[in-house]
Protein backbone atom coordinates (compact mmCIF):
# COMPACT_ATOMS: atom_id res chain seq x y z
CA UNK A 1 0.00 0.00 0.00
CA UNK A 2 1.53 3.70 -1.10
CA UNK A 3 1.08 6.56 -0.68
CA UNK A 4 1.92 9.21 -3.56
CA UNK A 5 2.48 12.52 -4.44
CA UNK A 6 2.66 14.38 -7.73
CA UNK A 7 2.44 18.58 -7.99
CA UNK A 8 0.78 20.27 -10.63
CA UNK A 9 1.05 23.51 -10.79
CA UNK A 10 -0.27 25.31 -7.20
CA UNK A 11 -1.95 21.87 -7.08
CA UNK A 12 -1.13 18.94 -5.16
CA UNK A 13 -2.35 14.89 -6.45
CA UNK A 14 -2.42 12.31 -3.77
CA UNK A 15 -2.76 8.79 -4.70
CA UNK A 16 -3.08 5.65 -3.01
CA UNK A 17 -2.62 2.22 -4.39
CA UNK A 18 -1.84 -1.30 -4.44
CA UNK A 19 0.01 -1.37 -7.41
CA UNK A 20 -0.82 -1.43 -10.41
CA UNK A 21 -4.31 -0.54 -8.89
CA UNK A 22 -5.48 2.83 -7.72
CA UNK A 23 -7.43 2.62 -4.84
CA UNK A 24 -8.64 6.54 -4.75
CA UNK A 25 -7.18 9.99 -5.51
CA UNK A 26 -7.79 13.26 -4.16
CA UNK A 27 -6.66 16.84 -5.81
CA UNK A 28 -5.15 19.37 -2.95
CA UNK A 29 -5.07 23.14 -4.61
CA UNK A 30 -3.10 25.26 -2.30
CA UNK A 31 -3.80 29.23 -3.11
CA UNK A 32 -3.11 32.23 -0.81
CA UNK A 33 -3.00 30.24 2.73
CA UNK A 34 -5.95 28.08 1.77
CA UNK A 35 -6.11 24.32 0.80
CA UNK A 36 -9.20 22.72 -1.03
CA UNK A 37 -9.73 18.65 -1.05
CA UNK A 38 -11.42 18.21 -4.45
CA UNK A 39 -11.94 15.34 -6.60
CA UNK A 40 -11.73 13.03 -3.70
CA UNK A 41 -12.58 9.42 -5.54
CA UNK A 42 -12.48 5.60 -4.34
CA UNK A 43 -13.79 2.90 -6.73
CA UNK A 44 -16.93 1.34 -5.87
CA UNK A 45 -14.88 -1.99 -4.74
CA UNK A 46 -12.88 -0.29 -2.30
CA UNK A 47 -15.57 1.77 -0.51
CA UNK A 48 -15.94 1.71 2.91
CA UNK A 49 -12.72 0.17 3.46
CA UNK A 50 -11.17 3.86 5.31
CA UNK A 51 -9.53 4.63 2.16
CA UNK A 52 -11.36 7.94 1.66
CA UNK A 53 -11.01 8.79 5.27
CA UNK A 54 -6.78 7.81 4.64
CA UNK A 55 -6.56 10.37 1.55
CA UNK A 56 -8.72 12.92 3.58
CA UNK A 57 -6.02 12.89 6.28
CA UNK A 58 -2.84 12.67 3.76
CA UNK A 59 -4.89 15.79 1.75
CA UNK A 60 -4.64 17.52 5.11
CA UNK A 61 -1.20 16.66 6.09
CA UNK A 62 -0.07 17.77 2.20
CA UNK A 63 -1.76 21.23 2.95
CA UNK A 64 -0.19 21.56 6.12
CA UNK A 65 3.19 21.24 5.35
CA UNK A 66 2.57 23.36 2.22
CA UNK A 67 1.95 26.23 5.06
CA UNK A 68 -1.78 25.91 4.78
CA UNK A 69 -3.74 26.72 8.16
CA UNK A 70 -7.47 26.67 6.38
CA UNK A 71 -9.14 23.67 4.34
CA UNK A 72 -12.13 23.69 2.22
CA UNK A 73 -14.49 21.28 0.43
CA UNK A 74 -17.53 21.39 -1.49
CA UNK A 75 -19.64 18.08 -0.74
CA UNK A 76 -23.57 17.30 -2.07
CA UNK A 77 -25.51 17.26 0.68
CA UNK A 78 -27.16 14.35 0.13
CA UNK A 79 -24.08 12.39 -0.30
CA UNK A 80 -24.07 11.28 3.65
CA UNK A 81 -20.82 8.73 3.82
CA UNK A 82 -18.59 12.37 2.75
CA UNK A 83 -20.72 14.29 5.35
CA UNK A 84 -20.08 11.61 8.01
CA UNK A 85 -16.33 11.31 6.86
CA UNK A 86 -15.86 14.93 7.03
CA UNK A 87 -17.53 15.45 10.36
CA UNK A 88 -15.63 12.70 12.05
CA UNK A 89 -12.54 14.41 10.90
CA UNK A 90 -13.57 17.73 12.52
CA UNK A 91 -14.38 19.47 9.61
CA UNK A 92 -17.89 21.49 10.08
CA UNK A 93 -20.38 23.36 6.92
CA UNK A 94 -19.57 26.95 6.76
CA UNK A 95 -22.02 27.90 4.09
CA UNK A 96 -24.44 26.00 1.62
CA UNK A 97 -25.04 25.90 -1.87
CA UNK A 98 -28.46 26.34 -3.76
CA UNK A 99 -28.89 25.14 -7.36
CA UNK A 100 -31.45 27.20 -9.23
CA UNK A 101 -32.96 26.47 -12.45
CA UNK A 102 -33.79 28.74 -15.04
CA UNK A 103 -37.54 28.35 -16.27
Amino acid sequence: LTLERARFGSALDVRLQVAPEVLGVVRVPVNDGWAGIFGLSVPMPHRRLGIGRRLSVAAARVAHEAGVRSLYLQVESTNEPALTLYRDLGLRPHHAYQYLRLP
